[in-house]
């Protein structure tokens, strides 16, 4: 269908002369008889510019389906966007078929599938009460009818792009021409693809952090993190060069985004590189080596309970932790995890009542870093807390997000009292950030 069948006129000014005019036939969003009014003119001429735009989406809609199912037949029903209608049942002089639509959608319909295979849809979506089923199932018996389900959708399948490209790009062309839509983005196009190589500089910087949680600076792989990054933007470079030419690809503010902080990152890893080469030669022996010792990463813990309390299945209380023995009633020695994932286990620990650490890894006083929301008050009731000394503070300028980012105070902590200083920071707010470790290499 063309625009000569709505009677709209010419369109010179909104469309490029040749090239969008016949994208507009292809796209069956055509060209009228008599002059098309200027954008703004009055209600009547949006309701005359709309009338095509109309036309096009109605041709755009997706398909209506209509399938009909026996009742012990009926299978899963895949690429349902919208479930207009569903109706069970049979027709005689005393009998009609339900309306199940809403229980259908709430209760079969998933992810564009309506699992109804295997459902019982007599027990499911028959007549409500035993009696009204008795009843119903008699009148079908006599009547030798067949109970059937009926479902309308609309389905999801979507069209060739052979067939709907042709038409979407005709109507959009008309939209803008018109000015229906704004030109925000119209020569941007290469953006998108230098975008991955932008974000892929920030994943990176944030692997890179999350890595020192549970290694080493000098055992992170940054060679192969940056060729992995210019084979990347190697690749997407030539994508804009085929899809927007050699100008766009290689003298764009996106590849200059990409390309720049790519050398920045690539001379500082490198160098983090060199200097982590000697230290990943060093015999394993030492502690340090290429490879990490799997069975000396760990923190051991000398735990006590009350003798006369039941000890907790250590396991349950936080993954990582086992127990290495029970010296006696009430003293326990663990096995923690080390680095980052420390902090985890002994704030698991502090939920177990009457539980003390006394020792960790052999050391008697330990690190705490703790974040401060109202500082002013917050600090004193560090200040009273027994075992706990205050030793630093500072504030960052940002957090990276919209909230403050609140006062980091360190703490030094005697191990004994430090489960105690836990539950003590969760009644008063205090956010506990990382308890230290004590393991190197």
């Amino acid at each position: 269908m063309g625009l000569s069948l709505v009677g709209l006129g010419d369109v010179p000014r909104l469309w490029k002369l040749a090239q969008a005019r016949r994208r507009a036939e292809a796209a069956a969003v055509a060209r009228p008889a008599r002059k098309q009014p200027r954008l703004g003119r009055s209600e009547t001429w949006r309701e005359d510019a709309l009338a095509p735009v109309r036309a096009a989406v109605e041709e755009l809609e997706p398909d209506i389906v209509k399938k009909t199912f026996e009742e012990h037949a009926v299978p899963d029903v895949e690429h349902v966007a919208e479930l207009l209608s569903a109706k069970f049942g049979y027709t005689s002089l005393t009998a009609r078929y339900l309306d199940v639509t809403e229980r259908m959608r709430a209760e079969h319909l998933h992810d564009g599938v309506l699992k109804l295979k295997g459902v019982d849809l007599r027990r499911a979506f028959g007549s409500d009460g035993p009696v009204a089923k008795a009843l119903d199932g008699l009148r079908a018996g006599v009547l030798s009818a067949h109970r059937r389900l009926v479902l309308v959708y609309r389905s999801s399948v979507d069209p060739e792009p052979e067939d709907v490209m042709p038409r979407i790009n005709g109507l959009l062309d008309y939209l803008s021409g018109c000015g229906f839509t704004r030109q925000l983005h119209v020569q941007d196009g290469e953006y998108t693809w230098f975008k991955l190589t932008e974000w892929m500089q920030v994943e990176m910087l944030q692997i890179f952090g999350r890595s020192l949680d549970t290694s080493v600076w000098y055992r992170f792989p940054y060679t192969q993190f940056l060729r992995i990054y210019f084979e990347t933007l190697y690749a997407e470079t030539s994508i804009v060069k085929e899809r927007h030419g050699a100008k766009k690809a290689y003298a764009s503010s996106g590849f200059v985004m990409s390309f720049v902080p790519g050398i920045m990152m690539a001379a500082l890893m490198g160098q983090l590189q060199l200097l982590a080469l000697p230290l990943q030669m060093l015999p394993k022996e030492t502690g340090f080596g290429a490879q990490r010792d799997p069975s000396k990463l760990y923190e051991q813990l000398v735990v006590e309970l009350p003798p006369t309390a039941q000890p907790p299945d250590w396991s349950s209380v936080h993954e990582q932790l086992r127990e290495l023995d029970c010296l006696v009633p009430g003293l326990h020695v663990l096995r923690a995890p080390t680095l980052k994932a420390l902090t985890g286990a002994l704030l698991a620990l502090a939920r177990v009542p009457s539980l003390r650490v006394l020792e960790v890894s052999n050391q008697r006083h330990i690190q705490v870093r703790v974040r401060l929301q109202e500082p002013a008050a917050q600090l004193q009731q560090l200040k009273v807390m027994k075992g706990c000394q205050v030793m630093l503070q500072f504030e960052y300028p940002s957090n990276g997000t919209a909230d403050p980012p609140g006062t980091v105070v360190a703490l030094c902590v005697t191990v004994p009292y430090l489960l105690s200083m836990i539950r003590a920071c969760a009644r008063h707010g205090i956010e506990v950030q990382q308890i230290f470790d004590f393991w190197c290499t």
